[in-house]
């Protein structure tokens, strides 16, 4: 199929020129990629979901650019059915925010080596539980969709939630201390052997409950206080240290 065959190509152009330009020209630059891997239902389908997306909201037309241009890298790892799941999850946290949305779609080319499509749902509801309404809160949950693709790799999902309770912990103190905990942490997880990463995190919880305003300091010297512990016992250590505090 050609780009220029599709009976709705037309249409859908006519309903992005709605749009600042630049929707237009992701649109064109993506349809130029997945046209030649896409069945004409297919193909169909994902024109109108970036459509769809870009009128569901006043901003969400930075949302529908986002998901164009993650669609071929999307397509290059999974088929178009998975894609569609995967598309699902991100077009439901648009009725939360669009901004949201479109952070998942940033990144949702990096992640997909470390999560599968499954667990999108719970990805997507991590960070989703950052957000509480105000554009603080919006730029923090955005961030965590930004920084994933760089902690996912040393970090479970199902690990990734004490980091999202820490971050949601100082976040009710201090957004501005929560955000730079949050951009630390790839950092931070790189330094800790795997199996100090959880131990390490739900120590972190504590001090953001007990003692929020020393968790900065916490990330910085942590990592290189813990290595003057013997590897075994790093774990029982944080749980005892945990009790005290």
């Amino acid at each position: 199929m050609t780009n220029a065959s599709h009976p709705q190509l037309e249409e859908i152009r006519e309903g992005l020129r709605q749009f600042p330009p630049a929707l237009l020209t992701e649109f064109e630059s993506a349809l130029a990629a997945v046209a030649p891997v896409l069945e004409a239902d297919e193909l169909g389908q994902w024109m109108r979901d970036g459509l769809d997306i870009a009128r569901h909201s006043l901003r969400s037309w930075e949302a529908a650019s986002e998901y164009f241009r993650a669609s071929n890298p999307i397509l290059e790892q999974i088929t178009y059915g998975r894609m569609q799941e995967w598309g699902a999850v991100g077009m439901e946290l648009m009725e939360t925010s669009p901004a949201l949305a479109g952070a998942l779609f940033r990144a949702s080319p990096a992640v997909l080596p470390h999560l599968s499509v499954a667990q999108a749902t719970d990805w997507a509801a991590q960070g989703k539980s950052l957000y509480k309404g105000t554009w603080k809160s919006g730029s923090l949950a955005a961030q965590y969709f930004d920084v994933s693709p760089t902690i996912l790799p040393h970090l479970p999902l199902a690990q990734m939630r004490l980091l999202v309770d820490l971050i949601d912990s100082l976040a009710s103190h201090s957004y501005e201390l929560a955000s730079a905990c949050l951009g630390m942490a790839p950092g931070v997880l790189t330094q800790l052997d795997r199996a100090d990463r959880a131990p390490f995190l739900e120590f972190g919880g504590i001090v953001a409950h007990t003692a929020w305003v020393d968790a900065r300091v916490y990330f910085e010297r942590g990592p290189g206080a813990l290595r003057h512990v013997a590897e075994a016992q790093r774990p029982r250590y944080l749980s005892l240290a945990g009790q005290v505090a």
